[in-house]
C-alpha cells in the first residue's frame, strides 16, 4: 500500500513540477511574441532549448541505471526552484536571462520525463502495472493541459511579475513531494556500471523500437513546433486573440489527452490490438494537423486540437507500456532515456524548419507538409510484425520479452 502511495505522490509532484516549467515556457513565449515582438529570436531559444535537452538525455542514458532515480529528480527540482526565484529578481525586458532560465528548467523537465516511466515498476504493485501506465498517460495529459491553462490565466489576471511569483511558489511543492518518494528497487548502482557505453545497443539492435523511435521522432518534429511556436502565432497574430486563448487552445489539447487516456483507449483497445490502435491514432493526428491549417475560427481550431490530443495519448500509451514492460527491469531507465533522446533529436530541426518556412512562406504550407509526412511515416507502425505480435501479449508474457527476441541488444561483456 505504501508503495502505491509513492506512485500517486510521484504523479502529483510530476504534474506540479512539469506544469510550473511549462507555464514559465508559455509565459516566456507570450512575452517574446506579444510584448517584445521577437518571434524569430523565440524560435532560436526554443531550438537551443531542445538541443540541450537532447544532449543531456543522451548523457543521462549512459548513467541513468547507475544512480538513484529519486536523487536525480531532486537534483532537477531544487535548481529549478532556485532559478524560478531568481527570475523574480531580474529585469523582465532583459529577455536573454529569462531565456537561459527557460532552457535550464526545460532541460530539468526533460531529464525527469523518462524517469516517470521507468520508475513505475519500482513504485507500483506488479499486478497493477497496466493500470499504472494508463494513469501515467493521464498525468501527461494533465501536464499538457495545466501548464498552458495556468499560464494563460495568470497572464490574463496578473502582470509578468505576479506570474513569476506564482510559478516560483508552485515549483516548491513538487520538491517537497519528490522528497518523500520511496522505491522498492533492489538493484544496486554498481550492477549497471558496465552498461553506459553499450546502452545505445538497446535501440540500435532492436528493430521494433528503431521503427517506433523514427515514427515518434517525426511526430515530435511536427507536433512540438505546432504547440510551442505555431499555435501561439496563429492565435495571437492571425486571430488577434489574447494569451488566455493560447492557454485555452493548449488546454483543449490536454483535455483530449485526458479523454483518450481515461475513456477512449479502453474501448478502442478492445476492438483492435495496441499496434493497430497506435496506427489509427497516428493517422488521426496527421488529419487533425491538416485541419488546423484550414481552421477559420478559434472554436474549429480547438476541436482539431482536442482530437489531436486524443490521438497522441493513445499512441503514447500503447507504445510506451509495451516498451517499458518488454525491456528487462535493469535496462528500463537507459531504454527510456535513449528512446526519448532519439525522438527529441528531431525537435531542433523541426523548430528551424518551422521558423524558416513561417518567415519565408506560409504557416498553411508548413502544416500541410507536416500532415502529409506524418500520414506516410505512420505506415512504419504496421511494417513491424514483431510489434504487432507482442502488442497482443499479456503483461506476464511481455515482461522482459525484448531480451528473448533481441538478446544482442542487452548483451555486454563483463
Amino acid at each position: 500500500m505504501s508503495n502505491n502511495r509513492s506512485f500517486y505522490l510521484y504523479q502529483i509532484s510530476d504534474i506540479l513540477f512539469t506544469s510550473s516549467t511549462r507555464a514559465f515556457g508559455m509565459l516566456f513565449s507570450w512575452w517574446m511574441i506579444e510584448i517584445l515582438k521577437l518571434e524569430l529570436k523565440l524560435g532560436w531559444f526554443i531550438f537551443f532549448c531542445w538541443l540541450f535537452q537532447i544532449l543531456f538525455l543522451i548523457k543521462f542514458g549512459e548513467i541513468g541505471d547507475k544512480i538513484n532515480k529519486r536523487s536525480v529528480v531532486l537534483y532537477c527540482t531544487i535548481p529549478s526552484f532556485i532559478l524560478f526565484v531568481i527570475s523574480n529578481l531580474l529585469d523582465s525586458n532583459f529577455y536573454l536571462s529569462l531565456g537561459l532560465i527557460y532552457i535550464a528548467t526545460s532541460v530539468a523537465t526533460a531529464i525527469i520525463q523518462p524517469i516517470g516511466i521507468s520508475i513505475i515498476p519500482e513504485i507500483m504493485d506488479n499486478k497493477k502495472l497496466d493500470k499504472a501506465f494508463k494513469y501515467r498517460g493521464l498525468v501527461n495529459s494533465i501536464n499538457t493541459m495545466l501548464g498552458p491553462a495556468i499560464s494563460g490565466l495568470i497572464i490574463h489576471y496578473f502582470n509578468i511579475d505576479g506570474s513569476l511569483i506564482f510559478i516560483a511558489v508552485m515549483s516548491l511543492l513538487p520538491l517537497i513531494g519528490f522528497y518523500f518518494i520511496k522505491t522498492n528497487s533492489e538493484k544496486k548502482p554498481e550492477e549497471a556500471e558496465h552498461r553506459g557505453q553499450k546502452s545505445i545497443r538497446i535501440i540500435t539492435k532492436n528493430s521494433t523500437e528503431i521503427r517506433l523511435s523514427f515514427v515518434a521522432a517525426f511526430f515530435n518534429f511536427a507536433i512540438t513546433p505546432l504547440i510551442m511556436y505555431i499555435l501561439p502565432i496563429i492565435i495571437l497574430n492571425q486571430f488577434k486573440l489574447s494569451a488566455l486563448h493560447v492557454g485555452i487552445a493548449e488546454a483543449t489539447f490536454g483535455i483530449g489527452m485526458m479523454l483518450g487516456s481515461l475513456v477512449i483507449i479502453n474501448q478502442i483497445n478492445k476492438i483492435f490490438c495496441k499496434a493497430h490502435t497506435a496506427f489509427i491514432a497516428a493517422l488521426t493526428m496527421a488529419l487533425c494537423i491538416a485541419g488546423i491549417s484550414h481552421a477559420d475560427s478559434f472554436t474549429e481550431l480547438c476541436c482539431y486540437m482536442l482530437i489531436c490530443g486524443i490521438g497522441l495519448v493513445i499512441y503514447n500509451i500503447n507504445t510506451t507500456s509495451i516498451r517499458c514492460l518488454a525491456t528487462p527491469e535493469n535496462y528500463r531507465n537507459s531504454m527510456e532515456s535513449k528512446f526519448t533522446a532519439i525522438c527529441m533529436a528531431s525537435i531542433p530541426l523541426g523548430m528551424l524548419t518551422a521558423t524558416y518556412i513561417i518567415e519565408s512562406y506560409d504557416i498553411k504550407i508548413l502544416l500541410l507538409g507536416f500532415s502529409f509526412f506524418m500520414a506516410l511515416i505512420s505506415l512504419l507502425i504496421l511494417s513491424s510484425p514483431k510489434y504487432i505480435e507482442i502488442s497482443k501479449m499479456s503483461e506476464s508474457q511481455l515482461n522482459g520479452y525484448y531480451e528473448k527476441i533481441y538478446p544482442e541488444a542487452f548483451y555486454t561483456k563483463k
